[in-house]
């Protein structure tokens, strides 16, 4: 699996992760992605949110047996503010490292429009890409913040409400749309979760950014195949990703969770 479908699966699965601001708490999430059936990276999450604030954080590596070829690693912070069930992030930074070089991104955003987006060193190949516009840095979230994504009061947290929707997610360099639209829920019994998710079905849509002519972009925006399976936290509007699934050029990718902590803990089915 190559490192760019590898970034794409994890920035598919960061769109996912839902909660309600009303209740303030530290979630942790421990996943293992899979390629063809074997472990080939990890991922942790962690999110804490209160009343009006949040942070939110991602740290994935490459690992097992895909370390012969690659020591891809990626991690990601942010913090923000959530006002009216809107996410609206303040920070953001980010770093990737791989194969002897290293990439940090920063953004600053103000009223979810980004002020400022520094990137060193500077992305390349900046005339194969589509350019990002002022337009395209306009109500935005990050991707450390679609971690702290808000399910409206009085909506139910399984079905259509859990999926239906459209993540605006702006990087530093690129904007994508990723679009939820609900398939079906149904019942699962997994190492990290028992007991009944909402599937949702997740199209990627690049806006600007990207590079329109490579294979992967082309493969990825026709690719109606990428499913989400989330899964409530009991008595609360929240929501955690328990497995994505990913077709691919070649094989399929899954990022499964092992592992689920609760900060305040909350009684129900989840299991670490």
């Amino acid at each position: 699996m190559k490192i760019s479908a590898l970034k794409i699966l994890i920035s598919i699965a960061m769109g996912l992760h839902f909660a309600d601001p009303a209740s303030a708490m530290t979630v942790r999430a421990r996943y293992t992605i899979f390629y063809l059936g074997l472990p080939v990276g990890d991922m942790n999450t962690e999110k804490t949110f209160g009343a009006s604030t949040y942070q939110a954080s991602l740290d994935a590596r490459v690992s097992g047996i895909a370390t012969i070829i690659s020591n891809f690693k990626m991690n990601m912070k942010s913090d923000g503010i959530i006002r009216k069930n809107v996410v609206q992030p303040n920070h953001f930074a980010a770093e990737e490292t791989g194969s002897g070089e290293s990439q940090t991104m920063r953004l600053t955003v103000v009223g979810g429009s980004v002020t400022s987006a520094d990137i060193v060193p500077p992305i390349k190949d900046l005339d194969q890409r589509v350019p990002v516009l002022d337009e395209h840095k306009k109500n935005i979230v990050d991707p450390a913040s679609t971690l702290i994504m808000t399910v409206p009061s009085g909506q139910a947290p399984l079905g259509p409400s859990a999926c239906n929707r459209t993540v605006r997610m702006f990087d530093g360099f690129s904007r994508s749309d990723f679009v939820l639209e609900y398939v079906k829920t149904e019942d699962v019994n997994t190492s990290g979760y028992k007991g009944k998710v909402t599937v949702c079905s997740v199209r990627y849509l690049p806006i600007a950014g990207h590079k329109p002519a490579a294979s992967m972009t082309k493969f990825m925006q026709s690719n109606t195949g990428i499913e989400m399976r989330l899964a409530p936290i009991p008595d609360t509007q929240q929501l955690f990703m328990v497995s994505a699934t990913i077709p691919l050029q070649v094989g399929i990718a899954t990022l499964q969770i092992q592992e689920l902590q609760i900060e305040p803990a909350v009684a129900g089915s989840p299991r670490g």
